[in-house]
């Protein structure tokens, strides 16, 4: 079972670009590791009592075959993109990353 600790909350605060004060790093390094606690518990329930399925409704390989077909053509997809958006006949968004070392 893994463990939760500050450092672990630091890393998930700086995904999610959350700012934690000290104080609640503590509540929430009790509360996560209490949450991954019950969740183990509620596996090991699960396998000793309920048989295990593949699929809730008996169905199996539900799934559309894989065929090509028709789709949205480039310049369909652009048509409502403003034109400030397009470069190299793709559409530019706003960087998520600052840099490689924010992942």
């Amino acid at each position: 079972m893994s463990t939760v600790d500050a450092e672990t909350i630091d890393h998930l605060a700086k995904l999610s670009r959350l700012t934690i004060q000290t104080e609640e790093k503590n509540t929430l390094v009790t509360q996560l590791s209490d949450i991954i606690t019950y969740i183990g518990r509620l596996s090991e329930l699960r396998d000793s009592i309920i048989p295990v399925h593949e699929t809730i409704n008996g169905l199996q390989d539900v799934t559309r075959s894989d065929e090509p077909r028709d789709s949205l053509s480039p310049d369909l997809a652009l048509q409502n993109v403003p034109t400030s958006r397009i470069r190299d006949h793709k559409i530019v968004v706003p960087g998520v990353f600052n840099s490689p070392t924010d992942l």
